[in-house]
């Protein structure tokens, strides 16, 4: 799944270049959906992909379209009304901005299912006028469908690229994550345009060189032009067939159009009032017009507007298309629009779209709302003060119709828009027009906040709240403020607001908006670190709940409560808050809570030591997640998948799914998940020896959840991950008092605030790891003593297993040998019974080392062997390699590196080896990617396996394995 963009001059043949291609995929048995953006009236949202997309939907049968979107057909009006009425109220949980991801996720994976039926080519033409939610709609498309056999072509204008700011900051974002290839179309030169010639009037090529050069020279190579140019030279005779071949190819005498613009308007000469006037109306309307809109636009009689399409079709200035049951009339070429549509004048064009909007207006009758946005642009552009009302409601109408499609940045664009109109009125007249419209405001604000746009979403809902005193109305500003704010990662200021309704307005709630208030209330403690202020809140929710008999609001508080209980470290209280709230939620078919209930469990069985517990959960949850549609859910259900595959040495599997998972999270918004999934993935890298990998996927940790984040908006479980993260990459380096530093710094978060799991998950292990590779005796036995007393606390057996191999380094530390080994045992089969493979293997490494001290070298020898096998199928080169020198140290062999060694570089696929071949120039992952037209993640993955196949410990390796078997002596 990539892009390629086709950009060049108007008129250098972008259309044709791309109608070839389209041709040509379809004899190839391609599906092929094709569309264009329209320079008039561009805000529709996702009209581009609308105008490609809907064609070939509406051609599959409804059994088919049904299993290809899981149900969520009905789902797809939200982004393309053109299929039917939308029933999108299956998605309205979670914020606006998973609402609409949740869209874009089943849009990507309907056309994954077509794709594997038959590759699809999405053409889409003109994106210099493309909106900017499809845009956005485009990028989200192809960032997760890299590995889908889709390619995207587009074309743009380069005339028009300085001004479509949209277009270029998708594509340089395409570009730096190696999903576009850029193609520079360049007008023709001198000798094509002979083969032009020969080709058209089949003559010599000598008898046009001359000619072809003068061509050449006049209209610089653009392909409209020098074919306008050579029709003018035709109709007017200065070029003829004369006795079966053609002559007139002097250019002494020949006069030829001064530029497109008086080519095109020859061609307008002598035309009659019809077609005059169905030129106007049709430069104004826009480029590829219904023949029903542009019947009801123009001013004379049916029989006059055919014979003036008559005219013009046979001038070539309009072409006919039938596209199904409707009938358009288009520009040949949008540059004769342009022409056609400069030459009009500035208060001709203003009247134009003055009774073209009433016109459209009186034909659409009760549809115009469905139009709102077209309306809006031609009653905008008349410049009629008398239709100021008419602008603004239209205007709000496409904002409101462009949010409610997930059309965010569309609703802005509007709504902004219907605001500095009012503005502009006097307040007697803007008071009224707003008591019409309603909130237009607030809705303001919330399509700011939507698009990412939070400090000026939040001074819109502060100023409303400023300038109202009705009480209901404030409370509701402020709940939606507190929720703007939550979303925003803002919990403190979040927290203030809900405080504030609650101290205000606490005796007129309902039960409902009290208990929706608390929760929130929760939330925001629990993130700020405040787990016993934040369990208060859930048990004033719980008993409000019970006494009112909600089971929605029920479920939620046991939901909240499992999910605290998890952070402290309260593991005996999650299965009945979990167990409880799932049969709530079930009852009152509240699947996003069900599922939190069984993510919660899933994971308390995990660090429980019950693996195969947690996956049978985590199959439920992601179950749940794909049943209701939500791709963020689906990311939090591959976070527990990572871990399981890290702790069991499915490492292949975990870093596809990480891998994945991060790329999702990323365009979901998932910022706290993104830095976990970034530290999980990036440590399994980092245990693989792919130090490139992990440093890149751990310093994108530390930066969404560490770097420039305030600390009193810091999120405990974001931060002590990234940390945990930072600490193990310095001891891959070496770095062990910068390790301790960093882990010291989560540490201290993570006890004063009372999240616990988080320091006994790999954080404490680590910490005390880098106190013992510097010797520090007295600081690995207090972290191996934090960590056993947090583990005992919290049931958690992992933690207990990595607290008695602590204890058995600090033993062996300090003298006592024999004791470690003893210890050392037990905590690897403690680990194993878990299992966490790698930790295992890793202390029966330090095992070994114990026992070949004690004089112990066979003992020792049948440990190494036995770990060397585990490291081997890992493909954890560091620890392989590790092993491996200490068996030559004790005088044994090592046995082959893996089951493929000797295999060498014959046993590479094509790709590999052409990757192979980068490596050993010297290039990093992301140079390879940007080569190959992958992703960085693809090659890391890429890299990783061949590694493994050819024995290599490392790319230096790998490099002298392509050198001495690829490239020529």
């Amino acid at each position: 799944g990539r892009a390629v963009f086709v950009r060049g001059e108007g008129g250098v043949g972008k259309t044709r270049l791309i109608e070839a291609l389209c041709e040509d995929a379809r004899r190839q048995e391609w599906c092929v959906a094709a569309g264009g953006c329209y320079p008039v009236g561009s805000g529709a949202p996702f009209g581009v992909l609308q105008d490609a997309m809907v064609p070939m939907l509406r051609s599959l049968d409804p059994g088919t379209l049904t299993v290809l979107t899981r149900g969520a057909e009905a789902e797809l009006a939200a982004l393309f009304p053109a299929l039917g009425a939308s029933t999108s109220a299956s998605i309205q949980e979670g914020s606006p901005s998973e609402q609409k991801m949740r869209l874009f996720w089943n849009l990507a994976e309907l056309l994954r299912g077509l794709a594997g039926r038959q590759p699809l080519l999405l053409a889409l033409e003109d994106l210099q006028w493309a909106d900017e939610s499809s845009l956005e709609l485009l990028h989200f498309l192809l960032r997760n469908l890299s590995d889908a056999p889709i390619l995207v072509l587009g074309t743009y204008n380069d005339q028009y690229r300085a001004e479509a700011r949209g277009l270029v900051a998708t594509e340089q974002s395409l570009e730096r994550l190696g999903l576009i290839e850029i193609i520079r179309l360049h007008p023709l030169s001198a000798d094509d345009l002979t083969d032009l010639a020969v080709a058209l009037f089949g003559v010599d090529r000598t008898l046009v060189g001359e000619f072809s050069a003068t061509l050449h020279e006049w209209t610089g190579g653009n392909c409209f032009f020098a074919i306008e140019t050579i029709r003018a030279l035709v109709e007017s005779g200065q070029i003829a067939r004369t006795e079966g071949t053609w002559v007139g190819f002097d250019t002494r005498d020949m006069r030829l159009p001064q530029s497109i613009r008086e080519s095109v308007m020859a061609r307008m000469s002598g035309m009659s009032h019809q077609a005059e006037e169905v030129v106007r109306v049709a430069t104004v309307l826009g480029t590829r017009v219904p023949y029903d809109v542009l019947r009801a636009a123009a001013d004379i009689p049916e029989a006059d507007l055919l014979e003036g399409i008559d005219t013009l079709r046979k001038r070539r200035i309009v072409v006919e298309r039938q596209e199904g049951d409707s009938l358009y009339v288009d520009f040949s070429h949008p540059l004769v629009r342009e022409t056609l549509h400069l030459g009009l004048g500035k208060a001709r064009v203003r009247a134009l779209h003055g009774r073209v909007a009433a016109a459209l207006e009186a034909y659409y009758g009760d549809r115009a709302d469905d139009h709102a946005d077209e309306l809006a642009y031609h009653y905008g552009s008349s410049d009629d003060g008398r239709a100021t009302g008419k602008i603004v409601s239209y205007l709000v109408t496409a904002g409101r119709r462009a949010f409610n499609r997930y059309a965010h940045r569309g609703s802005v664009e509007h709504l902004e828009a219907a605001v500095a109109r009012l503005d502009a009125l006097d307040p007697k007249e803007r008071s009224e027009l707003e008591t019409v419209l309603g909130p237009v405001r607030e809705d303001l604000a919330w399509a700011l906040h939507a698009v990412g746009r939070v400090d000026e979403a939040v001074d819109g809902m502060e100023a409303l709240l400023e300038s109202t005193d009705h009480p209901g109305r404030r409370l509701l500003l402020l709940y939606r403020l507190a929720r703007a704010q939550f979303w925003a990662g803002r919990q403190r200021m979040a927290l203030d607001r809900v405080e504030e309704a609650l101290d205000q307005h606490g005796d007129a709630m309902d039960a409902v908006r009290a208990g929706s208030l608390l929760l929130l209330r929760g939330h925001c403690l629990e993130q700020l670190g405040r787990p016993d202020d934040a369990r208060a809140a859930f048990e004033t929710v719980l008993e409000s709940a019970v006494a009112a008999g909600d089971t929605g609001l029920e479920a939620r508080a046991h939901q909240a409560h499992a999910l605290l209980s998890l952070w402290v470290g309260r593991m005996g209280d999650v299965p009945f808050h979990a167990t409880r709230g799932l049969e709530l939620a079930r009852a009152a078919n509240a699947s996003t809570v069900e599922f939190w209930c069984l993510w919660v469990a899933a994971a308390t069985e995990g660090l429980t030591g019950h693996p195969q517990a947690m996956a049978e959960l985590e199959e439920q949850a992601r179950e749940v997640a794909t049943r209701i549609r939500a791709p963020h859910l689906q990311v939090w259900a591959a976070e527990l998948r990572v871990e399981h595959a890290s702790a069991t040495g499915a490492w292949e599997n975990g870093i596809t799914i990480g891998e994945q998972a991060v790329v999702l999270a990323g365009s979901l918004g998932q910022g706290s998940l993104l830095a976990r999934l970034c530290v999980w993935t990036g440590l399994i890298h980092l245990q693989r020896g792919d130090f490139e990998r992990a440093g890149e996927l751990l310093d994108a940790a530390w930066e969404a959840a560490v770097e420039g984040v305030p600390e009193e908006e810091i999120d405990v479980h974001s931060y002590v991950p990234a940390h945990t993260g930072r600490a193990a990459l310095h001891i891959a380096h070496g770095e062990f008092d910068q390790a301790v530093e960093v882990a010291e710094r989560a540490l201290d978060l993570s006890e004063r605030s009372g999240y616990y799991v988080w320091a006994v998950h790999r954080l404490l292990p680590t910490l005390a790891e880098a106190r013992v590779l510097r010797r520090d005796i007295e600081g690995a036995a207090s972290a191996g003593k934090r960590l056993r007393m947090y583990a005992q606390r919290a049931g958690h057996e992992l933690g207990l297993a990595w607290a008695d191999a602590c204890d058995a380094l600090v033993e062996w530390l300090s003298g006592d040998t024999e004791a470690a080994i003893g210890r050392l045992r037990s905590a690897a089969e403690a680990l194993e019974a878990v299992p966490f493979i790698w930790d295992a293997a890793r202390i029966r490494r330090q095992l070994a080392g114990r026992l070949w001290e004690m004089g112990r070298a066979e003992e020792a020898a049948v440990e190494l062997r036995r770990i060397h096998e585990v490291f081997s199928r890992l493909g954890a080169a560091a620890e392989l390699d590790k092993t491996r020198e200490m068996l030559r140290e004790i005088g044994a062999r090592p046995p082959a590196r893996s089951v493929s060694e000797g295999a060498g570089i014959g046993a590479l696929t094509p790709k590999e080896v052409e990757i192979a071949r980068l490596v050993a120039e010297h290039k990093s992952n992301k140079a390879i990617a940007r080569a190959l037209g992958r992703s960085p993640r693809t090659v890391s993955t890429h890299v990783s396996n061949i590694l493994k196949k050819v024995g290599a410990r490392n790319r230096a390796e790998l490099a002298d394995l392509v050198r001495k078997n690829l490239l020529p002596e």
